[in-house]
């Protein structure tokens, strides 16, 4: 399970980057967006913060998935009142 490590940063970011894209895509927060890439470098460096603490009972890559699409899908809401409040 090495590739899955928080060590593997290349991979990890990978992870991140889809997870938070998903997240904003859901919230209608597009790559058009004026907002988009203050919130995406935000919500990207919270999860980024968050790689550390994955459980240790995620073990295959999609629950890795699964758990960095939780954490997105819980902060992007916060970050984009604070990205919006502080245009």
């Amino acid at each position: 399970m090495a590739h899955l490590q928080p060590n593997n940063s290349t991979h990890i970011k990978k992870l991140i980057r889809c997870a938070v894209f998903i997240a904003l895509l859901e919230r209608k927060i597009n790559e058009a967006s004026p907002i988009y890439n203050q919130c995406f470098k935000r919500l990207f460096d919270i999860c980024k913060m968050y790689v550390k603490d994955i459980p240790s009972k995620i073990k295959t890559e999609e629950e890795v998935k699964n758990w960095l699409s939780l954490v997105s899908d819980q902060n992007a809401d916060t970050v984009i009142k604070l990205v919006k409040s502080l245009r």
